[in-house]
């Protein structure tokens, strides 16, 4: 092992470390949601041997309204990633003695620490320095939408790490790099593993890679990694293709409830600007993104493209979705995958500010920089310091006092929710911070996890052990960022 490798693997060991255990300290009690429910309830149908839920079993146990809940039974319309996910834990809680509902909510922090971890390497391989690599794989997590979904069991978190495999894969595949094409097509695999529209809102930005190569050495690439590619991804649609025709009797995977009936640009602006749903409210670390779109442009417009494509499309493709905001979540749900790709860019722009001539625009944007960094840590911390029900709780009594029916204030709520910037929730968290207990951190100092004070402990050590490692080292530039194919 080289002095390079080993250095790799003690700073992607702290940086797993720090997440993950950020992750399990903030993680929810048990399995709570309707969406983690069905997914607990078909990982417990598989560990009975079978495949279909069973009536009379939670969520099963209660009456759902909507056509939307009930299209779920008695088999699931969500990826089966998330239920396989859990298997693991659901057995390890049974052995135990431990209600495996609280143990399978690791999962989602032990994704979130593995994409941190792979977002680190990737800039490692697009030439970054040690430092910087290290932070944009932390703030890859820690200052976006993914650390409040390590409190859920929503599948996005799946999502977001087979996206970071992509494109160490893509990165590989530029290098001509043995075993690209298998990376490429386990990423994408692992994407449609936990939601199945992966296949069209992160596959069909694959087809930008062609032109990712240099002109005369594009087919004989593609040609030598297309066999690694698919071997992926042949299980993975065949599952799809079985389980959907158990579900709906289509191969095809259909929606679980809901249309494409919203006015698209209530969508698409719901889920990047609005003022109460806006993506940058919730990732305002990642406005550096654009800049670092325009830089990485300059040089290798297509990588911009295909970075950009893997965010923008999901905006487009969910923008007439009768549930665009994505339920009670916290920000724009369907959109939080787009926090890798953004992240990226957002590196380069980092990277390009010691390069800047000028003392005083340097300083301006090392300022800049400063000022979203700290947005991002103060939304991050009043997102899980302030349950999301309590949140939203806030509109739900107005609406209650404001109409006279359940329809109408179901409705009043949601509007204000979505739109109305006096119920944002990321300002309304913000100034509840000191009014509220810590629903995660309370219920892991009594729970059968180590106490929240020994993880913050361990998360603490861990970033300053990697500070230390990495802030004494000469950043360097090169690799794929600073050259284009031709």
């Amino acid at each position: 092992m080289t002095a390079a490798t080993k250095q790799r693997r003690i700073d992607g060991a702290l940086i797993f470390g720090a997440v993950l255990a950020v992750g399990l300290t903030i993680a929810a009690h048990a399995v709570g949601s309707f969406d983690g429910s069905v997914m607990y309830a078909v990982t417990r149908s598989i560990a009975h041997g079978r495949l279909s839920m069973v009536a009379g079993q939670p969520p099963w146990n209660v009456s759902y309204p909507s056509p939307d809940f009930t299209v779920q039974f008695p088999y699931s319309h969500y990826g089966i990633g998330q239920s396989l996910a859990m298997l693991p834990f659901f057995y390890a809680g049974h052995a135990v003695g431990v209600n495996p509902r609280e143990v399978v909510v690791v999962v989602n922090p032990l994704i979130d620490a593995m994409t941190a971890t792979a977002a680190y390497d990737l800039g490692l391989r697009l030439g970054w320095g040690r430092r910087l690599a290290a932070g944009i794989g932390l703030a890859t997590v820690l200052l976006t939408m993914l650390l409040w979904n390590a409190t859920t069991e929503f599948s996005e978190p799946g999502v977001s790490f087979g996206l970071v495999v992509l494109l160490i894969g893509v990165t590989r595949l530029r290098e001509e790099r043995a075993g690209s094409g298998a990376l490429m097509g386990l990423g994408l695999g692992i994407a449609m593993l936990w939601r199945s529209d992966s296949l069209v809102l992160v596959g069909l930005p694959l087809f930008l890679v062609p032109f990712l190569l240099p002109r005369g050495e594009r087919i004989r690439r593609l040609r030598r990694q297309l066999p690694g590619f698919a071997l992926p991804l042949l299980p993975v649609a065949a599952w799809t293709a079985y389980y959907s025709e158990l579900s709906s009797g289509n191969i095809l995977p259909r929606s679980y409830g809901g249309s494409f009936s919203t006015p698209f640009w209530t969508g698409f602006w719901g889920q990047i600007g609005s003022p109460a749903k806006g993506f940058f409210w919730y990732d305002a670390f990642l406005l550096l993104a654009v800049p670092g779109l325009v830089l990485i442009a300059r040089r290798d417009h297509w990588w911009a493209v295909l970075l950009l494509a893997l965010w923008l499309l999901r905006a487009l493709f969910f923008a007439r979705w009768s549930y665009w905001y994505g339920g009670s979540t916290w920000g724009p749900r369907f959109l939080c995958p787009g926090v890798v790709p953004l992240a990226v860019a957002s590196g380069e722009a980092l990277r390009a500010v010691p390069t800047i001539a000028r003392a005083w625009l340097r300083g301006l944007a090392s300022g800049v920089a400063g000022i979203l960094v700290l947005a991002g840590l103060v939304v991050n911390v009043a997102s899980v310091w302030v349950s999301y029900k309590q949140v939203q709780g806030h509109a739900v009594a107005r609406a209650t006092a404001d109409t006279t029916t359940v329809a109408q204030a179901d409705a009043l709520a949601l509007h204000l929710e979505l739109f109305d910037p006096g119920y944002n929730p990321i300002t309304y968290a913000i100034r509840n911070l000191a009014h509220s207990q810590p629903f995660a951190l309370g219920r892991l100092a009594h729970g059968p996890f180590v106490p929240a004070t020994t993880l913050l402990l361990i998360a603490a050590a861990c970033l300053v052990a990697l500070l230390a490692r990495t802030w004494s080292t000469r950043e360097t530039s090169g690799g794929l960022a600073a050259r284009a194919p031709r």
